[in-house]
């Protein structure tokens, strides 16, 4: 179900986090309903994008600051 269909406005709180222990020896992933959306939509869109032989990249940034994933320090 794309976020289109599912409909969580970009203003609309979300939740996707990816924690990493220090040694980087595993990955944590929280989310809600409309963070696993927008990561599925991201992800079909560098699907599709490479079907054409592109090379594509994103970038996921939270709404309040345009330089980063997330606005809370975490531990």
């Amino acid at each position: 179900m794309r976020r289109s269909e599912y409909h969580p406005d970009w203003q609309q709180p979300h939740l996707l986090s990816f924690v990493t222990s220090e040694d980087g020896g595993y990955l944590a992933i929280h989310a809600d309903l409309a963070g696993v959306t927008m990561l599925i939509d991201e992800l079909e869109s560098l699907r599709e994008q490479l079907v054409l032989n592109d090379c594509p990249h994103t970038h996921l940034f939270s709404h309040d600051a345009a330089d980063a994933l997330t606005t809370t320090k975490q531990a």
